[in-house]
């Protein structure tokens, strides 16, 4: 579960898609190249921001991935019972 929040108001909701990412299901798909390192020029100056790479399963770079729409909308209905 994870803490949603709406302005003033707090809810507790289910995060389905994490029990999707642990499933390897098609419609999270696992980033495994690349980071999220970012270089800037500002004033004149070059300067670099060190990120994260990205590794296979959960990362600080990409968390557990990105979604396949197509099959990501279905397995979510699935997950919650519709």
């Amino acid at each position: 579960m994870y803490l949603a929040k709406s302005g003033r108001q707090r809810c507790f909701a289910p995060n389905p898609a994490g029990g999707l990412a642990a499933a390897h299901a098609p419609g999270i798909v696992d980033v495994t190249k690349g980071g999220n390192t970012v270089s800037f020029t500002q004033g004149g100056r070059r300067h670099t921001v060190p990120g994260f790479t990205a590794r296979p399963g959960y990362d600080l770079a990409s968390g557990v991935g990105t979604v396949n729409a197509r099959y990501l909308v279905g397995e979510l209905a699935s997950a919650v019972g519709h």
